[in-house]
């Protein structure tokens, strides 16, 4: 006998739950910056951290000082009633954003050094797994730090021979004379900049600050973290960096010693983050 109808199982495409169509909140982290001393500076410099050798070399070069904290914490996450009834989908969800909350949860240290007597400030961006913190991040720099002229570093798979190039903002001033940073390409399309370097070039459009942003040649998954990029690329930013700032190839110097311990780790020619 033939039933007038079929209990099936809708199609997969097809979602019946309601709840399940409704998305839920993204997380939104609380950023706090703690000032230690003045920050004022001449120039403000931003190192992701798949270059983080050109971060180090900085280091390295002068003496330098902690000047103020940037900390990216979940505090709605840490304070999470642990009495509530229990719901294995919410329970889910609620790990899932504790262990996006302790891989995110960073705290930035902001250096200042003086070189040429010119009080630079510079910090390392730490990697993200949610991408929008850096757009939250740039803002606080924004809002917290007198910032005049930006100077920052990022990878892009870069098309044709060029191991550089350079995006500078219209208001960006360079001084009379002879730079190597006039000789790296403009940035054209389709190659592009993101992560902390696009949104910090987009937010200092935004407030007026003069900025100029040199990419190196590289190649990977950004969403995944795993860049790749040619040591070459990396000696070549670093000389166009020691010649900005007029470093003496000091900088240069101290950056392929580090390169050199790099390579032999790698055992390539090649870095990844």
């Amino acid at each position: 006998m033939l039933r007038p109808f079929q209990d099936l199982p809708a199609p997969r495409h097809i979602v019946q739950d309601e709840d399940l169509l409704l998305e839920k909140e993204p997380i939104i982290p609380t950023i706090t910056v703690d000032h230690h001393i003045h920050t004022q500076n001449t120039y403000f410099i931003a190192v992701p951290e798949v270059l983080r050798t050109i971060y180090d070399a900085l280091l390295q070069l002068a003496p330098s000082k902690v000047v103020s904290t940037i900390k990216v914490s979940f505090p709605e996450l840490e304070e999470q009633d642990e009495a509530e009834e229990f719901d294995d989908d919410e329970q889910l969800y609620k790990s899932s954003k504790a262990v996006l909350a302790q891989q995110d949860s960073k705290t930035i240290e902001l250096h200042q050094t003086t070189l040429n007597n010119q009080n630079i400030n510079f910090l390392l961006v730490p990697v993200f797994k949610t991408k929008l913190i850096y757009n939250l991040v740039a803002s606080t720099l924004f809002q917290h730090f007198g910032i005049s002229k930006l100077l920052c570093f990022a990878t892009s798979e870069l098309s044709g021979l060029h191991t550089l190039n350079k995006l500078v903002s219209q208001n960006y001033k360079l001084p009379e004379k002879q730079l190597l940073l006039k000789q790296v390409p403009d940035m054209q399309p389709p190659n592009f900049i993101t992560g902390a370097a696009g949104a910090l070039v987009s937010h200092a459009n935004i407030y007026n600050v003069e900025v100029a942003a040199i990419a190196v040649s590289a190649e990977g998954a950004f969403q995944l973290d795993m860049e790749k990029f040619d040591i070459a690329g990396l000696v070549d930013l670093a000389v166009v960096v020691d010649d900005y700032l007029d470093l003496k190839g000091d900088y240069v110097h101290i950056l392929k010693e580090l390169a050199k311990v790099k390579k032999a780790s790698s055992g390539s020619n090649a870095l990844y983050i």
